[in-house]
């Protein structure tokens, strides 16, 4: 489970548990849907915190932006591996 430090209002740092589910295509036999994130704990390490319903709502949308972050970093990072790959085998193709 994907987990990232937010800091309340207070300056009290939160440690946010979370789950993301990827958005499915529309087909013949499901409707589809966006990317979503579920927070499952907001662990403010025993600190006596009051978490109103904004806040909340938040750091869902701070956890949905993290989330995407690291698929668009993962997605990179294999975009690099393939350009890399591809160069290695024509340069290999030329000797």
């Amino acid at each position: 489970m994907p987990t990232f430090t937010h800091y309340l209002p207070d300056d009290t740092a939160a440690t946010v548990h979370y789950d993301y589910s990827p958005a499915e295509r529309m087909t013949w036999h499901h409707p589809g849907c966006s990317d979503s994130v579920d927070v499952y704990e907001i662990d403010t390490h025993g600190a006596d915190v009051v978490i109103t319903d904004d806040e909340r709502e938040r750091i869902a949308e701070i956890a949905l932006e993290n989330a995407r972050e690291k698929i668009a970093e993962e997605r990179d990072t294999v975009d690099d591996c393939r350009v890399q790959e591809a160069r290695e085998r024509m340069m290999g193709g030329l000797r």
